[in-house]
């Protein structure tokens, strides 16, 4: 069974965040991104914080897509929780960053049963000055909100207005209303386009000033995984203890 793992690096203060959870309880798309970026953003940033400079790679279904893009506008526009947002995705085989290194401390030779006890290794894995902290969303599976579904139907337009794919760089400011600004390298001028819907100007009429609408959950209990799967799973469960051998039954499937 899949137990699927989000890691940021707060490079400034050293701290490393793992959001964990199995595959019942959630995907790993770009709502599932964006809700832990957003998650990350509200919990663990000081409220000084105002400039966020991500470092990424240049996965187009989990990152490097219109749901990220029109969420970070929406971090910056509508709620106004930062002034300016940079994303960089860097060069496949380049990736030499903290995360690289916390990563390969993981002992991946500890005996696992379930998902969730990949928390506890991850927890164990580095224990000294600045401890791993790890958001167990097996816990509170209702955080996992539906931002494609929300930004859809708010002010947004539903497809980007410029290829996604040759992208390096990606700008949101606050002096820009409506604009994003990005570069298919990593010097030279940039582009910038609207993420807008036309005569909209970056705020829902419908609220007030300083208001702003959040998504629903994603979703509703478990998610269902393959026959195939439950059956090795069923098949498996003998090698388990019996407490564990109870939560794979209780799979949906």
């Amino acid at each position: 069974m899949t137990a699927f793992c989000i890691y940021i690096q707060c490079s400034r203060f050293g701290n490393s965040y793992f959001y964990m959870y199995p595959e019942s309880k959630g995907r790993k798309g770009a709502d599932e991104v964006s809700l832990f970026l957003y998650h990350f953003v509200h919990n663990f940033l000081t409220p000084e914080v105002g400039h966020l400079g991500i470092f990424c790679d240049s996965c187009g279904g989990q990152i490097k897509n219109a749901t990220v893009f029109r969420f970070l506008h929406h971090l910056v526009h509508t709620e106004k929780r930062l002034d300016y947002v940079k994303m960089t995705f860097l060069i496949r085989g380049h990736l030499y960053l903290e995360c690289d290194k916390n990563i390969d401390m993981i002992d991946q030779t500890q005996e696992c049963q379930i998902p969730k006890d990949w928390c506890q290794v991850f927890q164990n894995s580095h224990t000294h000055a600045l401890p791993f902290v790890i958001i167990d969303v097996e816990e509170q599976p209702e955080i996992i909100k539906c931002w494609t579904e929300h930004l859809d139907n708010t002010i947004y337009k539903k497809k980007l207005p410029f290829q996604s794919r040759p992208i390096r760089e990606l700008e949101v400011t606050r002096h820009h209303a409506a604009l994003v600004r990005y570069r298919g390298s990593y010097n030279g001028a940039y582009e910038q386009a609207s993420l807008l819907l036309r005569g909209k100007k970056g705020q829902d009429s419908s609220l007030k000033d300083g208001e702003f609408s959040l998504p629903s959950a994603k979703y509703e209990g478990d998610l269902k995984i393959s026959a195939e799967k439950y059956r090795d799973l069923q098949d498996l469960k003998r090698f388990c203890h019996s407490e564990v051998q109870v939560y794979f039954d209780h799979l949906w499937h």
